[in-house]
């Protein structure tokens, strides 16, 4: 196990309790072009939030619960940047306008960016990362081998 994992009590964490609904807005899963990605994918917490990236659907969490590393919080950035990972770091620079002098974060999507973000997450064993609304972006998840901890319920039905 890496040092990070070693010992836990540190980090902050959200915790995604068994058969929670969870929303992704994907057009082409939605039609049925695609399939989860394997390694991770994003979901929002709200029907609404999903809606701003696609046609709706609608999973539920198994049986077990999910801890998602906390990436709105300040100290979980810092351990972080201290893999001294150059490339997590510059992405966590882009992402969530982090660097070792600031003491706050501010969310700026960058598809590049977060997917390293989540990569490195997953290769370090993490369920995934959860964040509250960050400046003008809004509360979002991530996580790492979502067909291992979720089951599609039902997409939604919008009017022809």
């Amino acid at each position: 196990m890496n040092s990070l994992q070693d010992d836990l009590s540190h980090l902050k964490f959200y915790l995604i309790h068994p058969q929670t609904r969870l929303y992704r807005g994907d057009t082409d899963q939605y039609l049925g072009h695609k399939d989860l990605n394997q390694e991770y994918e994003y979901f929002a917490l709200t029907e609404h939030v999903g809606e701003i990236y696609g046609l709706v659907t609608i999973y539920v969490t198994g049986q077990q619960q999910l801890l998602l590393l906390a990436l709105d919080n300040v100290d979980n950035l810092k351990v972080l940047l201290d893999l001294a990972d150059p490339e997590l770091n510059r992405a966590l620079h882009k992402a969530f306008g982090f660097s070792p002098q600031s003491e706050t974060s501010d969310r700026e999507s960058d598809v590049t960016s977060d997917k390293v973000i989540l990569n490195k997450l997953c290769q370090l064993g993490f369920d995934g990362y959860g964040a509250q609304e960050l400046g003008f972006h809004h509360a979002e998840i991530a996580i790492c081998r979502p067909h291992q901890y979720l089951h599609k319920d039902h997409i939604k039905d919008y009017p022809q």
